[in-house]
């Protein structure tokens, strides 16, 4: 049996997942093969992502480790990201949560 104590520190935590979904309005994030979490595309865009509606991607050009500071980096299925918690859901038994500060974990 699982329990989670909603605690006011949740919220700030930071988690670990796996990209199983995306899509123009969010991309959804599975948690330890169980609890799924989203991210909404405003936080993406705060964080300067676009969404590609031709790779069905999210792209930043944010430098990470390329020689010239202008490569790319796509959000695609499968990726391993973290995030922090913003918004923890329970319904009959299902938890859900909603996150923001989304980062491709290298």
């Amino acid at each position: 049996i699982l329990f989670l104590l909603k605690t006011p520190h949740i919220y700030t935590s930071q988690l670990s997942g796996v990209v199983n979904e995306l899509f123009p309005s969010h991309v959804s994030v599975l948690i330890h093969s169980f609890f799924n979490a989203t991210v909404s595309a405003d936080h993406l865009r705060k964080a300067g992502y676009t969404f590609d509606a031709d790779t069905f991607e999210w792209i930043t050009e944010r430098s990470r480790g390329s020689i010239n500071g202008n490569s790319s980096n796509e959000l695609s299925l499968e990726d391993e990201v973290s995030f922090t918690v913003d918004t923890l859901h329970e319904c009959a038994g299902i938890m859900s949560m909603e996150g923001s500060k989304l980062q491709i974990v290298c």
